[in-house]
Formats: structure tokens, C-alpha cells, sequence
């Protein structure tokens, strides 16, 4: 598995906060909890975060980071999140919209119902990376998934093309 940058890393440690977290949200209001934790961290890494319960409203995604110039002019884009707690295909069709993006990073979200089927799904995802004929060399995609019957929180993989 290649290494883990900064931003990836702070990325990890936010959303591990989450699996000891007495106030789980109802779940439909996962991707609200979630994503607020993601931007929290956005001005840790120069960005200003867009998306679920930001200031700045969604910009394509769940949650994007802009790094912009004074004029407002996106000078980078340093992550893009999708999040999502439904069905595998669900999931699937979220992940997509993680193809078409131009960025640092890319953070898949979801939950899943074990351990084992979680690495079926990344698996797919990971070869739907390798099908995408826009597909750049170093691509990044770190996927944070939630096994529900493991009850063991947060779990990371990183694929990097």
C-alpha cells in the first residue's frame, strides 16, 4: 500500500474521532455528520470547504476543498468527498462521480455490511479506476468504510493508480 500523505492522514484521524462518538446522528443524516467533520479540517490544509453544512454550499460534491486566490479564482482542488450509506449500488454511483474529478485526493465515504463485503465493493471500485480511460498515474483514492455488523468503526484503504 503506498504511503499516506498529510492530508490524507488528517482525513483518518477526523473521521476515526466518529467511531467512539456517543451522539451518532439518525441515518439518514450520516453525510451531514460526516462531511461537517471533513470540513472542520479544510483550513488545516489551506482550502476553504464547500458542501454539506459549510458556508460555502455543495460544489459537485458532497464535500470539495478549493484552494482560490483573493479574487475567488480555484487556483487547486485538494480533496473531493462522496458519502454514502445506502445499497452497493448506491454506493457504486456515488463512487463515480469520484472518476470525473481532478483532485489531490479523492474520499469515498460509505457504509457496508461486513468487513469482507466492504472489500468486495472497494475492489469493484478499484476496478472501475483502472476501466476509466481518464484515469491519471498517481490518482488517489482513499475510501473510509463502515463495516455496520463488525461494529468496529472506521476502516481505510488507499488506492493509488
Amino acid at each position: 500500500m503506498p504511503p499516506y500523505t498529510a492530508l490524507e492522514k488528517t482525513l483518518m484521524t477526523a473521521l476515526s474521532t466518529l467511531n467512539t462518538c456517543k451522539d451518532m446522528p439518525a441515518h439518514g443524516n450520516w453525510t451531514r455528520f460526516v462531511a461537517k467533520k471533513i470540513a472542520g479540517v479544510a483550513a488545516d490544509h489551506g482550502c476553504e470547504p464547500f458542501g454539506h453544512g459549510c458556508v460555502h454550499h455543495e460544489f459537485m460534491y458532497d464535500i470539495t476543498w478549493l484552494k482560490r486566490d483573493k479574487k475567488g479564482s480555484v487556483l487547486d482542488v485538494k480533496l473531493v468527498m462522496e458519502c454514502e450509506w445506502g445499497n452497493d449500488q448506491h454506493v457504486l454511483e456515488d463512487f463515480r462521480k469520484l472518476l470525473l474529478a481532478r483532485a489531490g485526493t479523492r474520499l469515498m465515504v460509505f457504509e457496508g455490511k461486513t468487513v469482507e463485503t466492504n472489500a468486495k465493493l472497494m475492489e469493484t471500485m478499484r476496478g472501475e479506476v483502472r476501466s476509466f480511460s481518464k484515469t491519471k498515474s498517481g490518482d488517489r483514492y482513499l475510501f473510509a468504510h463502515w463495516p455496520k455488523k463488525d461494529g468496529s468503526g472506521f476502516q481505510f484503504d488507499m488506492y493509488v493508480a
